[in-house]
């Protein structure tokens, strides 16, 4: 029974406990299998995780006051009351979704998953995965592996990109499962690896590593980091030794608001150095991509989705290993809310609109050429585009991305609902049962996705949630 008193007292008042019946014991749902037992696949690099860091077995739930339970989700009634179970209690508990930050899911077993080749962003941030059917001046149909056939009206299209990138992560985190991290030996004195509020923060003068199997020659790898102005720490790459800080390796070296790029092998070698002093200041959160060719020695910085410099390395490079690692080299810890790891297919990205009104459509093709017009219609793989000199017949191999005309949108909805660190759809909620979430999307209609294709449930879309926040620890 005290047991039962202190779980009741950490939920602050925003979870009940439903009323005991008879024999609810025996009804009480079991603790969610791992993977392994669900028959899904396990990463071939995951290993024993860090010392003091436990593996998630169970779906976490975290409510906007800042309380966090494992458990499983049970669902949601169409009258958004969320319902929890716990392993801890009898019963379920059960609390309004307006009280939801997020609920991070376990994987679940889900049919007919499949890379699908085009992506959508909508005007409300999110973006859709799937293969376009046709566009014409009124909707565009994009078939879909989680929800058939979505009709999706062209006033909510932002942009189109016709090969998504990446192409199939090889690493996608983090998560409250440290599993496949190394972290470097230290006294017990010294502050270990968390999880925290979503991010994996690496105290002051720690480093920690993983492995990346079958990690290519093009690689790329995404970052959102926290605030780091007053950080010093290494991201290092392509490197033989699991540390990451000795051995053959690349890496940037991240301190005072620039950045260095260094090929290391026996001593660290400057490949070029960046003031990012401006382009950081009064930002919360900033994503790093780098574009990495270890043939031909080749490095693009992305920063905030915009293109900033391309580095070359131009001594023979001798690497090749497949770990990659985060150093802090002084006592300022660094909050890391996405770690992402794929191929690269060579060709650059188009750079992240600004979200600002657009007067005309936009077509920009693989090789960099821009035009702008009028997207009148996409069918059989062809794009037709109107421009001051003519109808233009593209095939949407040879185009890098489309962006439409329009106004920016704010997110509407109740539940934004992740399929991973990048792709969402957001949803006005009607219920989740039997591991189905029923609802409606604003431009698309009603709705019915299966859960196991979500990662991380949101709430209360567009509000600052406790993870963004610096300064609340």
């Amino acid at each position: 029974m005290n047991r039962l008193r202190c779980s009741v007292r950490l939920l602050s008042g925003v979870l009940a406990l439903v009323p005991f019946q008879p024999g609810s014991l025996a009804a009480a749902p079991a603790p969610v299998p791992g993977p392994a037992a669900q028959g899904l696949p396990v990463p071939a690099q995951a290993h024993a995780p860090p010392p003091g860091a436990v593996a998630r077995t169970a779906d976490v739930l975290t409510l906007l006051n800042g309380d966090r339970l494992h458990g499983r989700l049970v669902g949601v009634d169409d009258r958004g009351v969320l319902t929890w179970q716990h392993q801890a209690l009898l019963d379920p508990l059960r609390c309004p979704l307006t009280a939801l930050d997020k609920v991070d899911l376990l994987p679940r077993p889900v049919a007919g998953v499949q890379h699908q080749q085009q992506l959508v962003r909508l005007v409300n941030g999110d973006r859709l995965c799937g293969d376009v059917v046709t566009l014409d001046a009124t909707q565009l149909v994009l078939r879909t592996w989680y929800a058939g056939a979505l009709t999706i009206a062209r006033s909510r299209l932002a942009a189109l990109t016709p090969t998504a990138e990446p192409l199939g992560a090889l690493y996608d985190g983090p998560s409250a499962d440290l599993a496949g991290w190394s972290l470097d030996e230290a006294d017990q004195s010294a502050p270990g690896l968390a999880y925290r509020k979503g991010a994996l923060v690496l105290p002051g003068g720690r480093k920690i590593g993983r492995k990346i199997d079958q990690l290519p020659d093009r690689a790329r790898f995404d970052l959102e980091l926290g605030s780091w102005q007053d950080a010093d720490f290494s991201f290092n790459f392509f490197s033989d030794d699991p540390g990451g800080e000795t051995g053959v390796a690349y890496g940037a070296n991240f301190a005072g608001g620039g950045l260095d790029f260094r090929r290391m092998e026996n001593a660290e070698h400057s490949l070029g150095n960046l003031d990012l002093s401006e382009q950081l200041a009064g930002r919360k959160r900033t994503r790093i991509t780098i574009l990495a060719d270890r043939q031909e020695r080749s490095f693009v910085l992305l920063l905030n989705g915009r293109l900033v410099r391309e580095f070359r390395d131009r001594q023979a490079f001798k690497g090749k290993g497949n770990h990659l690692a985060f150093i802090s080299n002084n006592a300022t810890s660094l909050r890391i809310f996405r770690i992402a790891v794929s191929p690269w297919n060579g060709r650059l990205p188009t750079a992240d609109d600004d979200g600002q009104a657009a007067a005309q459509d936009a077509l920009v093709m693989a090789n960099g050429d821009r035009l702008a017009g009028t997207l009148r219609a996409i069918a059989l793989g062809r794009a037709s585009f109107a421009t001051s000199y003519g109808t233009l017949d593209v095939p949407l191999v040879h185009i890098a991305a489309l962006r439409f005309a329009r106004q920016p949108g704010l997110t509407n909805g109740t539940l934004r609902c992740w399929f991973n660190a990048q792709d969402a759809v957001t949803i006005t909620l009607g219920k989740i049962a039997d591991e189905t979430i029923a609802g409606t999307a604003a431009g698309i209609g009603k709705l019915q996705l299966p859960l196991g294709a979500f990662t991380r449930l949101e709430g209360n879309p567009g509000l600052q949630h406790a993870a963004d926040d610096d300064d609340e620890w």
